[in-house]
């Protein structure tokens, strides 16, 4: 077997260190745009999710005043609405 001095294998080491580290460097390129184009995805998406809950808010707010204005409905005649389909 071929006994490799001190200075050869640290070349090799080297070698090979470097060539990780380029290729963590090129992987790390790549995501740097990947989590800017992810964080205005994120920002887009919570614009749209208050819209929804604006909108559900409101629907919610409707339902409750159909709701009260059925009671009234069905206090004053005495007939179950929401029974009868």
């Amino acid at each position: 077997m071929n006994d490799l001095d001190d200075e050869t294998i640290r070349g090799v080491v080297g070698e090979v260190l470097a060539g990780q580290y380029k290729i963590i460097i090129e992987y790390l390129e790549h995501l740097v745009p990947m989590g800017e184009h992810m964080q205005h995805d994120i920002l887009e998406l919570k614009a749209d999710m208050k819209v929804v809950k604006a909108l559900l808010t409101n629907h919610s707010r409707q339902l409750d005043d159909h709701r009260a204005r059925l009671t009234v409905l069905e206090t004053l005649t005495g007939k179950n609405y929401a029974a009868s389909g």
